[in-house]
């Protein structure tokens, strides 16, 4: 039997004494006008008939980040099938009109969603060349800390990059390569990338 220490330990007590803001907040959650949105968690009636009401009246932007499918990951857990090609084309962005250093510079989701060609995005999300930037956030937070290839390593956090973020802070994401990651041609980039114009900084 699992134990656990609640907020309010009497709990029918503090009910009584906020019957009122329960009433409003459950009002409010009713009467909200849902948007129509493609599901994103694996229970898409579960979204749309709890979820998404609840949604529409607390500001919890990162909710579904874990709900959202991780790829193909086979049972012994390793990296889905096309991390590899992603994190090979986040290394080839260029940040502030310089090639990437080993270790990697910090990248907003934005920014490799506009960067990253199609044909890599289309391996990473099956049926889909351009996901929301919602996806492309969650697929690399839950794949961080995840070395493929012996090549890349990927890296996450929560930084405040000035304009980039919106002057937020915000998960960013950066691929540390080793040794053994392959050299790309300059002609090969085209494959990887949907622009050659790099990130400002």
């Amino acid at each position: 039997m699992v134990l656990r220490d609640f907020k309010h330990p009497d709990i029918l007590t503090w009910t009584r004494e906020n019957r009122g803001r329960i009433i409003g907040a459950l009002a409010c959650i009713a009467t909200a006008k849902v948007v129509s949105v493609k599901p994103k968690s694996r229970f898409p009636q579960w979204e749309r008939e709890v979820a998404r009401p609840v949604l529409n009246v607390v500001d919890a932007p990162d909710f579904f980040d874990l709900w959202v499918e991780a790829g193909e990951e086979d049972v012994n857990g390793t990296a889905p099938s096309g991390l590899s090609h992603l994190l090979q084309a986040i290394t080839l962005i260029e940040v502030g009109g310089m090639l990437q250093p080993p270790e990697g510079e910090w990248i907003t989701a934005q920014e490799i969603n506009a960067h990253v060609g199609d044909r890599i995005m289309e391996k990473a999300f099956p049926g889909d060349t351009r996901p929301s930037i919602q996806a492309v956030t969650g697929y690399l937070r839950r794949n961080r800390d995840t070395k493929v290839d012996d090549a890349y390593t990927l890296r996450a956090a929560r930084i405040n990059l000035g304009s980039r973020t919106g002057r937020k802070t915000r998960w960013v994401f950066r691929v540390e390569r080793t040794k053994n990651a392959p050299e790309i041609s300059e002609s090969a980039r085209i494959l990887f990338l949907s622009g050659c114009e790099g990130v400002k900084k």
